[in-house]
């Protein structure tokens, strides 16, 4: 008898009818939004007080990686949505966890201007 292999219980979300006429903006992605406007102003905070430190060096490196890790998660939960946004319970969860992410980077920019390992941003340590 053949055996079935071992399948985690994922959730499946389906893509989004490409026939489908074009949908307004949801909360979840205004929220997202707003969390990474919030991320990218705390590197702009941070970028501004390096400079003023005197630091015209390193300050716009710091806020160049910054930028990257933040429009980087913004592009992926944005081609995420626009994929398979099916309103699901699972979906909204996900989002959720994304968001928490992504204020999480926010909080942990300072670590990247005060050249610490790069990794301690993605935990919120400042």
């Amino acid at each position: 008898m053949p055996t079935t292999p071992f399948r985690p219980a994922f959730p499946r979300f389906t893509p989004r009818d490409a026939n489908a006429p074009s949908r307004g903006v949801t909360p979840f992605e205004l929220m997202f939004d707003l969390a990474a406007v919030m991320a990218i102003g705390a590197a702009a905070g941070h970028l501004a007080d390096a400079i003023a430190a005197g630091a015209v060096q390193t300050g716009p490196t710091g806020f160049a990686c910054s930028f990257f890790m933040i429009w980087w998660a913004w592009m992926n939960r944005t081609w995420f949505a626009s994929a398979h946004d099916d309103g699901s319970t699972a979906f909204r969860i996900l989002t959720m966890v994304m968001m928490f992410g992504a204020l999480m980077l926010a909080a942990g920019i300072g670590s990247v201007f005060a050249e610490e390992p790069i990794r301690l941003a993605t935990t919120g340590t400042s």
